[in-house]
């Protein structure tokens, strides 16, 4: 409620910053009493998303090391929960955040390259259950963010190099 970027919300970033701080740092004490809780695993990966969307609009670069972050700690799961649905879906939440700092951060060509790896991800869940509409939606925002990035990539304002553009433009 407080605010993470391109959500309705109170648009008070440094208090939800503080309130996803505050969050990392409880789940951090619960794993100094029990290191192999998979409910705090989980969750210290889901703040690290948080974080970075809340940092996404003011601080990309920031918000890229927390994406990062929150990668390595789902490649930490034990691989029975990076197997989970709930874990892939985290996974490709956190790369489709990632690939759109990085465009963001105007580095095109690596952001375009992450968004179509998360879009044949997500059209594998999708492919997996026809009826899970959760999986339809993440691949059409998948798609949308790549359409998304692909034309500001092709912006002549934003490439000095028109052979760029051009490149962009189709993919």
């Amino acid at each position: 409620e407080l605010g993470i970027g391109g959500n309705e919300s109170l648009n008070d970033l440094p208090g939800a910053l503080a309130t996803f701080r505050k969050d990392r740092d409880l789940v951090n004490r619960a794993l100094s009493m029990d290191p192999n809780l998979i409910r705090a695993l989980r969750t210290l990966a889901v703040v690290q998303m948080k974080l970075g969307e809340t940092e996404s609009g003011i601080d990309p670069a920031q918000a890229l090391k927390d994406y990062r972050v929150g990668l390595q700690r789902v490649e930490a799961l034990p691989q029975s929960e990076q197997d989970s649905l709930r874990i892939k879906r985290v996974r490709n939440g956190l790369l489709e955040d990632e690939a759109g700092v990085l465009i963001d951060l105007g580095e095109y060509a690596e952001g375009n390259k992450l968004f179509a790896d998360v879009t044949r991800m997500e059209e594998k869940l999708a492919a997996a259950d026809p009826l899970d509409l959760r999986a339809h939606f993440d691949w059409q925002t998948a798609l949308n963010e790549q359409a998304a990035a692909f034309e500001t990539a092709a912006d002549p304002e934003l490439s000095a190099n028109a052979g760029d553009r051009r490149r962009n433009q189709i993919g």
